[in-house]
């Protein structure tokens, strides 16, 4: 929730941060992801979360947690690394 929401803010606020609809399915994705051991994720996805790191530290906290969360498991830690 948080991330759309601040992303919503970012499409207003500095256009060039927000995700597209692309990037923001990816990165609900990811979060989907996280709680299922971090399968079926590819490379889209890690571009997501790659643009989603790029956000103003004030908004960047949700993507630092969906991060944490993804580095542990095996084949998420293995896609980001």
């Amino acid at each position: 929730a948080k991330l759309i929401e601040f992303n919503t803010q970012l499409a207003k606020t500095a256009a060039t941060q927000a995700l597209n609809e692309d990037g923001l399915r990816h990165l609900e994705a990811l979060a989907t992801a996280a709680g299922a051991g971090g399968q079926g994720l590819g490379a889209a996805h890690v571009q997501a979360l790659t643009h989603a790191l790029s956000w103003p530290a004030e908004v960047r906290f949700p993507v630092l947690d969906l991060m944490r969360a993804l580095v542990c498991h095996a084949p998420a830690a293995a896609l980001l690394a």
